[in-house]
């Protein structure tokens, strides 16, 4: 059978990578709006029991604390402590069991805004960050928040959570995907790996000279430490995928049918998975996906779900433990969180769920996170928007759907 736990009113604002497992908990970042939407007036870490959603702990940051008053990513250690990352203490450390401050890494004046955040399989850190006029990778030790090294990143545009990439290598090198304008305000984008123990860089691939005419959107790691880079080129879906060892172009596809991909998975078999294809115009299409070969990118199917209930775009993949793809995103005009579950060989449906929320207005921040816990239990983090206004606030939903994930486990719909 299957269950649901929905908890209203969680916190507002939340953003993606909002979730991280701690133990049998699993623990959310949100932002306190400040009237306007963009602005915020602290923020709230709280942890829940994955089985009950009965509250562990929460922890309140006001903004007349001067502590942390806007978080953007969080990370689980190994043992099951939590870091996370806001515009005055950069970097704070809680503990996994109880919530209490283990340690607190304050901002150096030389960085603007701690973006993205990444744990490796040491519990070390490396984060994105951006200065007044330089931009940095950095790494930190996870065991007091002391900074390892430090790297100036070349003119490659403002590195943020949504934009710039980060991801960890098996040996522990930092892959980093470049997202924005240069200082002249052009598009600027390339992709680099750095070593893990002092921040060198291994190679750097610029994508104006190797993939002219991208825009990347979205970076996953493959086998042999490959990097696979997807967005759009020319209103097309387009997806790449880069050496581990050297940088080069291993292989680069356009594909029409996406149109702009958002997404990116390497699924069970090794195959990357892409998301995305959607507009907002009144004419707009469906969710499109696409699952490639890893070896040279060939289509191995493509799908396009109907304009209706797909309006809307995807925002998250993911894959569950019987191998069921799953997509998350808006649907029925931006008015509902939807899922859908496709076949991995095939890309056939297996399930579809819809759930109305009480939506206004900025449609783009529905399906913030979705994960597994360690029961194969689906947690999602959305967005709720409540108000009259999208200047006015607003709530937060996190969803918990419950296997065992089968073919016909929707197949009545969701009770």
């Amino acid at each position: 059978g299957i269950t649901r736990s929905t908890h209203y009113a969680l916190f507002p604002t939340p953003w993606r990578r909002a979730l991280a497992f701690s133990g049998d908990g699993v623990v959310s970042i949100a932002n306190l709006p400040e009237g306007d939407f963009y602005s915020a007036d602290g923020a709230i870490i709280v942890k829940r029991d994955t089985a009950t959603g009965r509250e562990r702990w929460r922890r309140t940051y006001d903004r007349d604390s001067q502590e942390t008053t806007w978080v953007k990513g969080i990370a689980a250690l190994p043992g099951g402590d939590i870091v996370f990352n806001g515009a005055n203490d950069m970097l704070t450390r809680l503990d996994g069991a109880t919530g209490e401050t283990r340690w607190r890494r304050s901002r150096p004046d030389a960085f603007y805004q701690l973006d993205a955040l990444v744990a490796d399989a040491a519990g070390d850190l490396f984060v994105l960050v951006h200065g007044p006029d330089k931009n940095y990778a950095v790494k930190f030790a996870g065991a007091d928040g002391s900074e390892r090294w430090r790297v100036e990143l070349p003119v490659g545009g403002f590195y943020a959570t949504e934009k710039g990439q980060l991801r960890i290598a098996s040996n522990g090198d930092a892959l980093v995907m470049s997202f924005g304008n240069d200082a002249q305000g052009q598009p600027h984008y390339y992709a680099a790996r750095l070593r893990g123990g002092d921040g060198g860089q291994v190679w750097r691939t610029e994508f104006d000279a190797a993939l002219p005419g991208v825009q990347p959107f979205d970076a996953v790691v493959a086998g042999g430490n490959d990097l696979v880079v997807a967005g759009n080129r020319a209103e097309r879906g387009w997806a790449a995928r880069l050496d581990g060892a050297d940088g080069h172009v291993r292989w680069s596809i356009d594909h029409a049918g996406l149109q702009t991909v958002y997404r990116a998975l390497v699924d069970a078999g090794g195959s990357i998975v892409l998301a995305g294809g959607y507009d907002r115009s009144p004419s707009g299409n469906g969710w499109r996906m696409a699952r490639l070969a890893a070896a040279d990118g060939a289509v191995q199917w493509f799908r396009e779900l109907p304009l209706h209930p797909t309006e809307g775009g995807i925002y998250e993949v993911a894959q569950a433990p019987d191998g069921t793809l799953l997509f998350s995103g808006e649907g029925e005009g931006f008015e509902a969180l939807c899922i859908a579950g496709l076949a991995q060989d095939d890309g056939t449906d297996r399930w579809w769920y819809s759930q109305s929320l009480p939506v206004y207005g900025l449609p783009d921040m529905l399906a913030q996170d979705m994960a597994f816990d360690a029961r194969g239990n689906l947690i999602v983090n959305t967005y709720v928007r409540t108000n009259a206004t999208p200047d006015d606030g607003a709530t937060a939903a996190q969803l918990r759907i419950v296997g065992p994930w089968a073919d016909d486990l929707f197949a009545n719909g969701f009770e």
